[in-house]
């Protein structure tokens, strides 16, 4: 009877833990690892497929934009896609959620280009997938030594421009290659990292012929093995067209809430090409594009005045500039040096900041300060990992100055431009938070880390809240005091006394001084993938 007993204790142990795994696995919230296709064009209705955890089919779908609605299909991991005609191209962000929780977020990428589905087999020449141009294709490696070729048709003289879409903006694990062969195969070019580790190129036919783009991948992080790799994470778009193709525009800014006349850069676009583009007020970046090009651009809204670097402006011939500005140029051949001339004062701090290689272009920058005599006052070149330099210099004289700017190994070329701005370096804050999506319990608290930088000797006190939350949802603010832990860092706590429910909210800080300066938290994603202004609360 005792063993009898004891084994009917033990399978009602074993059932009621497999009832509480049940229940777990059924109360678990979403993830999202990757889409395929990882994009559509204006106007098209679609089909992705949607990979990672989804329990308790269909889930709910957040996006960021109005102009493309999501919604989950029939089956398991489908979400059927409708991108407005007029949508902007770019990036719409998604997450997939339920009552548990949410995923995190992942791009999709609106294109204007017709799109075109990879069809396999297609790892050969004789194999190869033909595309008619203009076309976005939607691939995937999917599995080691995989290798994807394509074919199309040019004229001579026609200049093809073959770009891949992986890892940059999409997170695709791949340091992707692009070969541009022949008919029989052999290699007319290869092409390896020009926008980040995403390969780009523009290549000349020399004869009426049938060419291939051959497209293969090594892992982002690099390993002991020699070999091409794959998997079902290594999701590309590449275009290809013999038409216009938007690389980068003149200023690479906008003014906020005024129109501004951009000069395009790129290949196939009309002589002297512009593009006209007007920020909201209160926008901090704006998708850029033409209609009937490929390519787009985010471009962040300045009040700063806006400069373009025109030759010459050498050391001899610099430009003169205000210091509070937004400077756009090119080291448009090898050995080519900018130079910038503003007046300052004794005591003056100015900030100055370069964006280049973080803005997917090749200029590996060096800056360097100098008096009115040509004497070095300052040198910056990479900052961390970054090979983009800044660096922030007070001034102990009155009088002109000058700031050179040029490749750090003498490079130059139509794709090395830059931006450059210069402000006064005023005390400032950032707000981050490590992590983009919560969850609250009803009856409990959730505790919200919030990391405070202080910038240029920033003293005030800093009053942190959330805003935007839930019905029922409360927020204490926290204080971060100039001295002491709060200073680099506090803690929002959170209680629900309302129904469940879910949805986007921000983190604002606002200084208690006068005057009072207000920034809002960034959220980070992980990965290559920008932080965001807007978090995620799950009630439950």
């Amino acid at each position: 009877m005792g063993d009898l007993a004891g084994r009917r204790i033990w399978w009602l142990m074993l059932a009621l833990l497999g009832w509480q795994l049940a229940l777990s696995a059924e109360a678990a919230p979403p993830t999202l690892e990757h889409l395929f296709p990882a994009g559509a064009a204006r106007g098209q209705a679609v089909t992705l497929s949607a990979a990672g955890q989804l329990p308790a089919w269909p889930l709910d779908v957040w996006t960021d934009r109005r102009d493309v609605t999501v919604r989950c299909g029939d089956k398991q991991g489908e979400l059927q896609v409708a991108v407005a005609a007029d949508a902007a191209p770019g990036v719409c962000w998604l997450r997939l959620f339920n009552a548990d929780g949410a995923s995190g977020l992942r791009p999709l990428v609106i294109g204007t280009l017709p799109e075109v589905l990879e069809q396999e087999p297609n790892d050969s020449p004789d194999k190869a997938q033909a595309v008619s141009l203009p076309a976005t294709v939607n691939g995937r490696l999917e599995k080691n030594g995989d290798v994807d070729a394509y074919a199309a048709d040019l004229q001579k003289g026609q200049t093809l421009v073959a770009a891949l879409l992986a890892h940059r903006v999409i997170g695709s694990p791949m340091d992707g290659v692009l070969q541009i062969c022949d008919r029989q195969g052999f290699v007319l070019q290869q092409i390896d990292d020009a926008c980040g580790l995403d390969p780009q190129t523009a290549f000349v036919a020399p004869r009426d012929d049938r060419y291939g783009v051959r497209v293969f991948a090594f892992p982002d992080a690099p390993n002991s093995t020699i070999a091409f790799a794959g998997g079902p994470g290594f999701v590309y778009r590449l275009t290809l067209t013999a038409g216009g193709f938007l690389d980068s525009t003149l200023p690479l800014a906008v003014r906020s809430a005024e129109p501004t006349e951009l000069q395009a850069g790129g290949w196939n676009l009309p002589a002297a090409a512009t593009i006209l583009a007007t920020a909201r007020g209160d926008a901090e970046q704006l998708d850029v594009f033409h209609p009937q090009w490929a390519g787009w651009l985010r471009l962040p809204a300045t009040p700063f005045p806006l400069a373009i670097a025109a030759e010459p402006n050498d050391a001899s011939a610099p430009l003169e500039v205000p210091t509070s500005v937004v400077v756009s140029g090119c080291v448009d051949r090898p050995g080519d040096v900018d130079a910038f001339r503003f007046a300052v004062r004794q005591g003056q701090r100015l900030a100055f900041r370069v964006e280049s290689r973080s803005l997917g272009y090749p200029l590996d920058a060096i800056l360097e300060l100098t008096d009115a005599a040509g004497q070095s006052l300052a040198k910056a070149d990479d900052v961390g990992e970054q090979a983009d330099p800044q660096l922030i210099h007070e001034f102990r004289a009155d009088g002109p100055c000058q700031l050179i700017l040029r490749d750090a190994f003498g490079h130059g070329g139509s794709r090395y431009v830059y931006r450059v701005t210069i402000q006064e370096a005023l005390p400032d804050f950032v707000l981050r938070s490590a992590t983009e999506a919560f969850v609250l319990t009803a009856g409990q608290t959730l505790e919200i880390p919030v990391a405070v930088e202080r910038t240029n000797g920033f003293s005030q006190e800093i009053e942190v809240r959330a805003d935007g939350l839930p019905e029922g949802v409360k927020c204490e603010p926290a204080v971060s005091r100039p001295e002491g832990d709060s200073a680099k860092s506090v803690k929002l706590k959170l209680s629900s006394s309302g129904p469940a429910g879910s949805g986007i909210f921000s983190i604002r800080g606002l200084s208690q001084g006068t005057p009072s300066t207000q920034r809002t938290a960034r959220f980070a994603i992980g990965g290559t993938w920008p932080d965001q202004p807007q978090g995620w609360l799950t009630v439950r």
